[in-house]
C-alpha cells in the first residue's frame, strides 16, 4: 500500500506502482522498487493498522493516512452516524430478529406452550428497543430463547 505524498501531504491515496509506471512511461522500474526510489517520486509505503470493532449500525469508521517524514500508516476513526440513521440501523436489525422467529408465533409451530410463550416475551422485549433509554447508541439486546 503506497501514498503519493508532497511536502509532508497527502496528495493521492491509495496509490500504487501502476499509477506511479503510467505517470513515468519513460522510466523503467523493478517490480519491488525500493523505499529511496520511490521517494524519488514522492510515493511512500503507508503500513497497513487493523481496523477498530464498531457497532456498524450506528457508526461508521473513516480511514486516513497520518505520519511524517518517510514513516507512514493507516489511521481510524470512528463516528456516530447522525440519530436517525443510527436508530433505523438499529429498527431494521430488530425487524430483521422479528422476522427470523416469526415462526414461533404461528398455530402449526412445533414449540410446546412454555416454550411458545417465552419466544413470545422475546419479540415483545425487542419491540420495546426502541424505548430503551440510551437508543439507539446503547441498545440491550434481550437473549433469545433456547428451544
Amino acid at each position: 500500500m503506497y501514498a503519493k505524498i508532497i511536502n509532508g501531504k497527502i496528495a493521492e491515496f491509495p496509490f500504487n506502482l501502476e499509477k506511479l509506471r503510467k505517470a513515468n512511461p519513460s522510466k523503467s522500474f523493478p517490480a519491488q522498487p525500493s523505499a529511496e526510489l520511490l521517494k524519488e517520486y514522492d510515493v511512500y509505503v503507508v503500513t497497513p493498522t487493523p481496523a477498530p470493532k464498531y457497532d456498524t449500525k450506528t457508526h461508521r469508521v473513516v480511514q486516513s493516512v497520518v505520519g511524517a517524514g518517510d514513516s507512514w500508516s493507516i489511521a481510524w476513526t470512528i463516528q456516530k452516524l447522525d440519530e436517525q440513521q443510527a436508530g433505523d440501523n438499529v429498527r431494521a436489525f430488530r425487524n430483521n430478529l422479528l422476522a427470523a422467529c416469526d415462526w414461533t408465533q404461528l398455530a402449526d409451530s412445533p414449540l410446546n406452550a412454555d416454550a411458545k410463550l417465552a419466544w413470545q416475551l422475546y419479540r415483545e422485549t425487542l419491540r420495546m428497543v426502541p424505548q430503551q433509554t440510551d437508543f439507539p447508541w446503547n441498545v440491550e439486546w434481550p437473549p433469545e430463547p433456547g428451544i
